[in-house]
């Protein structure tokens, strides 16, 4: 089983992207790079209390709105948890 995701540093991820794995343990992304999860930050955004935290970390991370990618982790998953991770991806 892969991770939904190709391999980047610091991955924002839902919880129920990354559920199931242990953090530290061997495990692939989509693009094949082997790394191992560290953990960094949990946000419970249920009520969009996180939102503008979220939206600054996405747009200096990744040049993107929040939603863009809440949208696509929604796309590879079809829901997705109010609690997100930021985890960092050490490769193998």
């Amino acid at each position: 089983m892969k991770l939904q995701s190709k391999y980047t540093l610091f991955l924002l991820a839902p919880l129920n992207a990354i559920d199931g794995y242990t953090l530290g343990d061997a495990i692939e992304t989509t693009d094949g790079i082997k790394v191992a999860l560290k953990g960094q930050c949990l946000w419970n955004n249920e009520d969009g209390r996180y939102d503008t935290e979220l939206e600054d970390f996405c747009q200096k991370q990744y040049h993107m709105p929040f939603q863009s990618i809440r949208s696509l982790w929604i796309s590879r998953l079809g829901n997705v948890s109010h609690f997100w991770c930021l985890v960092e991806m050490v490769k193998l």
